[in-house]
């Protein structure tokens, strides 16, 4: 049984992205989310899946893509 306020381990991005305004934060977020070391198929896709969102408001701010 997980611990109370306890989620999926990329969540904490993910919630991170909701509030993201400025690419030096949407740039500390991909680091964060590629140094995260996935456990599970799951995590991949989840992993995979932020990266993909991060670099499409990245891109959506200034045209850049990082990823």
């Amino acid at each position: 049984m997980r611990k109370k306020h306890t989620g999926q381990p990329l969540d904490h991005l993910f919630r991170k992205l909701n509030n993201a305004t400025q690419a030096h934060q949407i740039i500390e977020l991909i680091g964060q989310a590629k140094a995260f070391k996935p456990r599970s198929n799951y995590e991949i896709k989840d992993k995979s899946n932020l990266l993909e969102q991060l670099n499409g408001m990245l891109y959506f701010m200034g045209g850049i893509k990082q990823w």
